[in-house]
Formats: structure tokens, C-alpha cells, sequence
């Protein structure tokens, strides 16, 4: 029989689908499909929806755009397209099926297709885009304070990204009734765009860096990730199959960092950067000097030679990974009245970089760096190994006996052959900072600028915290974990209404590391009031003393061989109920009780209580009501750690649909977060407790640190107590469907989330910012049948967010407002078949 023409004209519209997707712009959910049309062999249903959004947003655009992003314009909201045989005998397939949404610029995309032949193939591909803007100013924003001179607020955060993410995923089945079928299935994730991210350290081994030069990076960030997986199922039995699979990944990392922030410039008129931390009023540490400008009359602002500053920073550098995994897995019903499954895996994966370099030039005042290069080959290696197996043996139809177990085990040596050399100022220091000027050059340890006795001004100058000039080596670093465990429970029904189980679960874990610094040549040049005896060599006993004056080192510091962290031993005890008493009354109820003689993380718990319930009662046809709860509370009672935490949610829903033609929906949750724990921390150099009056800001936690300085190690700190964070979260929402003429459909409804909370703030001049809030999503729309399968659409979405508590305290330079309101009105016209 000839084909039909809208037999060609559906095909044509699978291959135009492809290019041109639709997007559900006010993200409602696909209507019910019409009875479609026979052409040919097929049945065929398709719908297209397409209109224009128009948006309009007061307040913080920013916040706008990192939790919705919807923008005005013309869109294709939702595009399908079903194709079905009538007698399963297609000449190519026997089913289609394609669905679309978010193109024509909306920042979540799909386009998802299904295709299969009776007996000889199923595919499936979907291809996914999301464009992520995300811009809240308040993560890693330091705070500047009102008093510095100048007060520099910073109102974009320092870690703004606008990525794009491109996610495709193919898989084919080959004979997918039969015996024996094959698998093949290919993943394309690649991520890019321009991001930005906040540093902090002259290198990459981050030494202090003085007066405080944290400042911004550009990144051109971009990821690939590209994975191909192979299998083959084998029934073997009529009730066992057996699954065998390879999967391949390997990805790639292509961002390179740039310091693009020089906001001033020099008396010469070279380009530099302060950093973005301005605190010229502290009392302990003016940031980035006492004095940044030099004259505010030039565009841009001249700046201190004598502060901290770059006037170049980029790191480059391009891992590549690559992660094969093996897996066998069966299902098995073979036994009579046991079922089981299985799975065993093994990894073994690496990571190189060979083009790691990052280059530095400026003035770090503390140490008289003006210059730093980091180079050196970098490799690691992922070693994977896990397997379970699980097992269900009905003893009588009432009495059941559930076993399972679980291995996991990893492993990750890896290692940075590292060449690092610093450059340091040449005389005159500066007689007030006692460092180096911007734009000063490096002195030169040669025969003929520095000379025995090491005194030229020519020669490179050094202090008590300046690093070695020259540093090759091998940074080793290694991390393995074992876990193991084993539940076994029995599950008893003691009547069609009423069953009960009870387990016990057994678990181990083992965390090993390392640690090591091995430095083959460790150069310390001689020059300044430090000289080369300072750092590893400041007894020059430990180190060789060259003919040309400079000291070297060659040993190891931090750990010489593997070291166990952490060998926890853990049991449980689980416990639960399942209740029927009527029809339509439903109660499901589960404990579990953990304890574990250590902890690896201070936060780890020691002890754990959960405890989740589940029911829903339908007391008639048309309503449906439904409540759970679930309550996580954990503690470690450690000596100095006093960690309590839990995370209580309780949530109630009801449903009414008294008829066709109308249906409301109401539900409500409740969260509950706390956390607390023994913390210390410091405020800087020279800051100890008691602190004398004046020293620190108005409002800053001076309680001194509990925790004794021998228990503390190396990194001694002065201040500290109970600290504690709290966030308690109302959730509520309402929708209505009302259809009140044949042709006109209504809904309407709401959304909003209120929030809570609380926890230490170290800087007096923080934000409480996401602690406190409210975040309103009220809706409502109508759709009208036009006949003939055209309906017309339109729906109205407001969204607002409030912080609850100052976005400017008084001591803080104005970061903005957090809050913003937005109107996003949508019109539409649908057509479906």
C-alpha cells in the first residue's frame, strides 16, 4: 500500500524535531494524548506548543538569574511526536516516540527520542543543554568593611559562573526478547564557559602571603567527558540471567586561570591588582596596605608601591583521566523460594597532567617574593574494587529471610614531581613595610651581582620567611579505603493486616593514607638579613653548604609510609512494621540504631538514630491523605569534639478530586537542621587570648580555645568554643484544577518556602543572608479549546525572594540587596493530533 501523505509528512517532522525542539516554558506537564490518526501502518499523535514569554524583574538580577534565568521572547514550549504500528510489523520500526522542551532559549533543553523494532532493537538517545548562570554574591565575599580607605564592597561573587552543559546519552539493545542480548551505549558531557574563582596564595604550595592578597581569577573553564559502555546478557536459565559490561570513561580538563583584576595601576602606568580583601582600619593587619592609594586622581587610581599586589598570575595546566571498569551481574529466581542478585566490579584508572605551570610576578611583602614559576608532571592512579550480592528465601509464605553483603575498596597513589623557584626582591627594601615595591626587580644570585660577602644590593634579599629559591622534588600523596558489610534480616507477616522485621547489620571500615614531601634539592641563596641559613636549613648543619655560598637540602617531611586514620567497627540494629487495618489505611514504619567505636571526620557520627514513617489513609474514592516523617539525629562524643547534629523533616499532603472536572491539591513540610561542635580557630599573626581592647572589631567571638595546645599540634590556634549552626524551614504549597465549562480549563497556585536560622559568624560584619528568608511562587493561568485540536494557553508565574534580616549591616561597605521580585507572563497557542 502507498504511504499517505501525512504517512511522509510525520517522518519529515522526526527529522525536523531533530533541529528545531520545543521547551516547556512554564514548565507544565504534557496534556493527555488525543486518539491520533492512522497513515499507513502507523498510528500517529504530535502536539507543538509555541508563544512568548514576557518577564519583568525588579531587585537583585543576579539572584534572578542564578534560581530562575527565565527571560522574555519567542519560544517553542513542547513538541512530541508518537508513532506506533499497527500490527507490529513496521518496515524500520514499530514504535517512535520523540519529546522536546526548552529550546528557542530557556535554560534547561531536551530533546529525547525512543525507537525500536519488534524483537531486533530498541534505541534511546537524549540530549540534554542547561546554561547555568550562577552569581550569589555572598559566597566567598570577604567582607570588606565600611572603615577601610577605600571601601571597596564586593557585589559579585567571587566564583560568578555562566557554564553551559551538553549531555548526550545513546544506548542500543540488540535482540532485546531474546536469550542472549547486546548492549551498546555512548555519554558526551562537555561543560564550558567563562567562570570566575577567588586565590589566595603566591603558589601553589600557598605559603602565607602578608598583608592579605586574595584576589579573583578568570577561568575559561571547559570539561569533556566522553564514555562508552559495552554488554551482553545471557539467560541462561528461564529465571537466571547473567550480565557482563564494560565501561569506558575518559575525561579531559581544558580551564586555564588568568588574573584579569588590575584595577589600578602603577606610577608608570603599569596595570596592577590589590587583591580584592580591603581592610585599611584593622588594628592587626591593614589589608592590602595602610595607605592603597597613591592618587585617586588618576583613571584608573594610582596604588601604593608598597603594598601586596599582582601584576601577573596564570596557571595552565591539562589533566587527563581515563577510568575502565569491568562488571559482572546476575539475577537469579533458579532456586525454589530464594532469589539473589550479585554484582562484582574492578576499576583501574589514571590521571596525567604534563603541562602544569603557573607563573606569578608582583609583591608578596611578608616573605620579599616578586615572582614565583611552578611547574612539574603530575600522575595519579584510581584503583576501584567492589562487589554485593544479596539473597531473599520465602521459608513459608509469611516468613522471609533478606541477607546481604557489601565490599568496597579503593585506592589513589599519586604523585607531582614539582620544580618551583622564587624570585626575590633586590635593595632597597622599603623602610616602612621592611618588603619589596611593586614593579621592583628580582635580585640575581651570579658572581657578578652577588658577590661574596652577599651584601650587593644587587643580590636577592631575604627575610625569616622567605622560602627556598629553588625547590625539586616529589610531592607523594596516597588514599585507600575498605569498607565491608553485612545485614541479615528476618521479615515475619503475622496477618494480611499486620508484619514485622527485624536485622542486625555488621560493618567495617578502614581509611589509609600518606603523606610525603621528599625534597631532592632544596636551595636556600644566600643575600639579605636572613641569608641562606632559614626555613629546613636555619641550622646550616643539616644542609650542604656549596661553593658558591648557598645551603641545600635534601630530605623528607610528613608521613614515611602509610598510615591508618581511621579502623571503625560498626553495628546496627534495624527494625520496622508494615500496618493495614482497613482497606484504606496504609502505615509503614522503619528504625535503624547505629553505633561504631571511632570516627574518621570529627563530624562522622559515633552514634545514630533514624527513624521514618510512612502512611496514607483515602477515607473516601475522591480524597487521599498522606503524612511521613523523618528523623536523623547523630552524635560523637569524642574527647574535644561534642558533635550533636540532626535533621528532622515531617511532611502532609492531601488530595481531592471530587470529580472530573476539579482537583485540589495541599501539602506542607517542616525541616528542622542542627549541628554543633567544639571548634578554634585564629584571628592572625599576634592575636592571642586575652585580646587587649580595640584590637579586633566590635562583636568578634574573643573566648578562648578549650582545646589544650599540645592536643592541637603544630597549628596552634587562640580562639574558640561550642560553635553551632541551625536552619528550620516551613514548606507549602496548594494547586487547583477547575475545568468550569467544557472548553476552559483554570488552574491556579502557590508555592513558598519561609526560613530560620542561625550559626556563629567569626566576622562581626556577615550577613545572616541564606539563614533568613522567604522565597514565593504563586501561579495561575487558563488553557482554551479552540476546536480542531488548537488551544489557546497563557499563564502567569511571579516569583519573589526576601532576605529576613539586613543585607548591609552597619560596619559592612554595601554589598546590595539580595531580594528580587519577577513577573513572568506566558501566552501560547497548541495544536495536537
Amino acid at each position: 500500500m502507498k504511504p499517505s501523505r501525512k504517512w511522509w509528512a510525520s517522518l519529515l517532522t522526526v527529522a525536523l524535531s531533530l533541529a528545531c525542539a520545543g521547551s516547556v516554558g512554564a514548565q507544565t506537564a504534557p496534556q493527555q494524548p488525543t486518539e491520533g490518526i492512522d497513515s499507513g501502518n502507523y498510528n500517529v499523535r504530535q502536539t507543538i506548543e509555541f508563544g512568548y514569554r514576557s518577564t519583568d524583574v525588579n531587585g537583585n538580577q543576579a539572584n534572578y538569574g542564578t534560581f530562575v534565568d527565565l527571560q522574555s521572547g519567542v519560544r517553542l514550549f513542547e513538541q512530541s511526536l508518537d508513532m506506533r504500528s499497527l500490527n507490529h510489523d513496521g518496515l524500520l520500526f514499530d514504535s517512535l516516540s520523540m519529546y522536546n522542551f526548552g529550546y528557542g532559549g530557556d535554560p534547561d533543553s531536551l530533546t529525547r527520542l525512543r525507537i525500536g523494532k519488534n524483537k531486533w532493537y530498541e534505541f534511546r538517545g537524549t540530549f540534554r543543554r542547561d546554561k547555568y548562570p550562577w552569581n550569589y554574591n555572598l559566597l566567598a565575599n570577604p567582607l570588606n568593611p565600611a572603615s577601610s580607605v577605600p571601601a571597596v564592597p564586593i557585589t559579585n561573587s567571587l566564583h560568578s559562573q555562566y557554564l553551559v552543559r551538553r549531555m548526550s546519552d545513546f544506548d542500543l539493545t540488540l535482540l532485546p526478547q531474546s536469550r542472549v542480548r547486546f548492549r551498546v551505549g555512548y555519554t558526551r558531557n562537555i561543560q564550558e564557559g567563562p567562570s570566575f574563582a577567588s586565590f589566595g596564595g603566591a603558589t601553589l604550595l600557598d605559603p602565607p602571603t602578608g598583608f592579605g592578597t586574595q584576589t579573583q581569577l578568570f577561568q575559561n573553564w571547559k570539561t569533556t567527558l566522553n564514555a562508552y559502555r559495552f554488554g551482553v546478557d545471557f539467560q541462561i536459565l528461564p529465571k537466571t540471567t547473567i550480565h557482563y559490561d564494560q565501561f569506558l570513561q575518559y575525561f579531559k580538563q581544558d580551564t586555564s586561570y588568568v588574573n584579569q583584576n588590575q584595577n589600578f595601576i602603577l606610577p608608570n602606568g603599569v596595570p596592577v591588582d590589590l587583591g580584592v580583601t580591603f581592610d585599611t582600619a584593622s588594628n592587626i593587619n591593614p589589608v592590602p596596605c595602610p595607605t592603597p592609594i597613591a592618587n585617586g586622581g588618576t583613571t584608573p587610581p594610582t596604588a601604593d608601591t608598597s603594598c601586596n599586589g599582582y601584576l601577573t598570575l596564570t596557571r595552565t595546566g591539562r589533566p587527563r583521566n581515563s577510568l575502565p571498569t569491568e562488571q559482572f551481574s546476575f539475577q537469579s529466581e533458579s532456586i525454589r523460594n530464594v532469589s539473589m542478585s550479585g554484582r562484582v566490579a574492578y576499576s583501574s584508572g589514571s590521571q596525567n597532567s604534563s603541562d602544569l605551570n603557573e607563573v606569578f610576578t608582583g609583591s608578596n611583602v611578608s616573605t620579599l617574593q616578586v615572582g614565583t614559576t611552578a611547574t612539574g608532571p603530575t600522575h595519579a592512579k584510581r584503583v576501584i574494587a567492589n562487589a554485593d550480592w544479596s539473597a531473599t528465601w520465602t521459608v513459608t509464605p509469611k516468613f522471609r529471610v533478606v541477607d546481604s553483603f557489601g565490599w568496597d575498596q579503593f585506592q589513589i597513589p599519586g604523585f607531582w614531581n614539582l620544580a618551583l623557584i622564587s624570585l626575590f626582591a633586590q635593595a632597597p627594601l622599603n623602610p616602612t613595610t621592611g618588603g619589596p615595591t611593586l614593579g621592583q626587580p628580582p635580585g640575581q644570585f651570579t658572581p657578578s651581582a652577588c658577590p661574596p660577602p652577599f651584601t650587593a644590593p644587587t643580590c636577592p634579599q631575604h627575610n625569616a620567611d622567605s622560602g627556598a629559591d629553588i625547590n625539586n622534588g616529589t610531592w607523594t600523596r596516597y588514599l585507600a579505603q575498605r569498607v565491608l558489610f553485612n545485614t541479615f534480616q528476618l521479615e515475619y507477616d503475622f496477618t494480611n493486616k499486620f508484619g514485622a522485621r527485624l536485622g542486625y547489620r555488621y560493618g567495617t571500615r578502614k581509611v589509609t593514607a600518606q603523606d610525603t614531601l621528599f625534597l631532592s634539592s632544596e636551595v636556600f641563596f644566600p643575600g639579605g638579613d636572613a641569608g641562606a641559613a632559614r626555613g629546613d636549613c636555619a641550622d646550616p648543619t643539616a644542609c650542604t653548604l656549596q661553593p658558591d655560598g648557598s645551603l641545600v637540602f635534601t630530605g623528607s617531611s610528613g608521613d614515611t609510609g602509610h598510615v591508618v586514620d581511621a579502623d571503625i567497627h560498626s553495628q546496627t540494629m534495624l527494625a520496622g512494621f508494615w500496618l493495614r487495618p482497613t482497606s484504606n489505611l496504609r502505615v509503614n514504619f522503619d528504625m535503624d540504631l547505629f553505633w561504631a567505636d571511632s570516627a574518621y571526620q570529627r563530624i562522622d557520627p559515633r552514634k545514630q538514630q533514624s527513624y521514618r514513617l510512612q502512611a496514607s489513609y483515602t477515607p473516601a474514592s475522591w480524597v487521599s491523605l498522606d503524612a511521613s516523617f523523618d528523623i536523623l539525629q547523630h552524635s560523637n562524643n569524642m574527647y574535644l569534639v561534642n558533635d550533636t547534629e540532626h535533621d528532622r523533616t515531617y511532611t502532609f499532603t492531601t488530595v481531592l478530586t471530587p470529580n472530573n472536572r476539579f482537583s485540589f491539591d495541599l501539602g506542607y513540610s517542616y525541616s528542622d537542621i542542627y549541628f554543633q561542635i567544639l571548634e578554634c580557630w585564629a584571628y592572625g599573626s599576634g592575636v592571642t587570648f586575652p585580646v587587649p581592647p580595640g584590637l579586633l572589631p566590635a562583636g568578634t567571638i574573643t573566648t578562648g580555645c578549650p582545646v589544650p595546645p599540645d592536643v592541637q599540634g603544630g597549628d596552634v590556634t587562640a580562639f574558640g568554643g561550642t560553635v553551632n549552626y541551625s536552619s528550620k524551614t516551613h514548606f507549602a504549597y496548594a494547586d487547583v484544577v477547575w475545568k468550569p465549562l467544557k472548553r476552559l480549563g483554570i488552574k491556579a497556585g502557590y508555592a513558598g518556602s519561609f526560613a530560620t536560622g542561625n550559626t556563629v559568624f567569626l566576622n562581626p560584619n556577615a550577613p545572616v543572608g541564606p539563614l533568613r528568608y522567604t522565597y514565593q511562587k504563586p501561579y495561575a493561568g487558563f488553557a482554551f479549546d479552540l476546536g480542531k485540536g488548537f488551544a489557546f494557553k497563557t499563564i502567569w508565574n511571579y516569583y519573589g525572594y526576601n532576605p529576613r534580616s539586613p543585607a548591609n549591616p552597619p560596619g559592612l561597605a554595601p554589598i546590595g540587596n539580595q531580594d528580587f521580585n519577577a513577573n513572568n507572563v506566558t501566552v501560547a497557542l497548541r495544536y495536537s493530533f
